[in-house]
């Protein structure tokens, strides 16, 4: 982290046909950990705020936002989605 930087993080999903970028979603905060797509055409990923969100993997617009306590509360929610708890 550069203190006198805005931080900030970008999801970006590529067509896998053509090699464009199909559309991006920038975030206020940097991201954490990984992400996580689903057959329901959703994509969760967390910020460093504690914000979890869900964005329509097709399009990229937000599906929804939840605010948690923590950045750790993040993780634990990707890995209870995965069915990894």
């Amino acid at each position: 982290m550069i203190p006198a930087e805005k931080q900030w993080g970008r999801v970006a999903a590529v067509d896998i046909d053509s090699g464009k970028v199909a559309w991006k979603h920038d975030t206020e905060q940097p991201l954490i950990g990984g992400g996580l797509a689903t057959a329901g055409c959703l994509y969760f990923f967390g910020e460093s705020n504690g914000n979890f969100n869900a964005l329509d993997s097709k399009t990229g617009k937000k599906a929804s936002v939840s605010k948690t306590r923590s950045e750790e509360d993040v993780e634990d929610l990707g890995h209870y989605l995965a069915g990894l708890y």
